[in-house]
């Protein structure tokens, strides 16, 4: 069953204790639907955000998008990216990656290949797992 929302207004919630005179929606009671025409929905100061034509949620820390879900549009495929408070990807699950990384970039597990690698900065330098 699709809801159809009216125009909604801001509102103020309730006192502890008390009805709604209208018939307002309020957030905890929608259970489920269709915000139709709607296209990304932004919670809060726009840090969470869903992005319903690019398939997406990301969560933002107001700097960096700092968690991506879903569509992925350069591989075209679906999963999660986390990246750190430097904008650094440290997480990165899809259906043709798996990679888990320290900020630093110098530990790293390669999930798709097998592997664990430890890096100096400029080299490997300890590859442990399928060569």
């Amino acid at each position: 069953m699709d809801v159809t929302f009216p125009e909604l207004e801001p509102i103020e919630p309730p006192q502890e204790n008390t009805k709604l005179q209208d018939n307002r929606i309020q957030p905890r009671n929608i259970l489920s639907g269709t915000l139709p025409g709607t296209t990304v929905l932004r919670v809060g100061d726009e840090n969470i955000t869903v992005d319903a034509r690019n398939r997406q949620i990301k969560v933002s820390d107001g700097t960096y998008d700092r968690v991506i879900i879903g569509l992925d549009s350069i591989t075209s495929t679906y999963g999660i990216k986390i990246y750190d408070s430097s904008g650094i990807l440290i997480l990165d699950l899809n259906g043709t990656t798996g990679v888990i990384s320290s900020a630093d970039g110098k530990l790293y597990f390669d999930l798709v290949n097998n592997q664990i690698i430890v890096n100096d900065g400029s080299n490997d330098r300890v590859l442990i797992g399928k060569f």
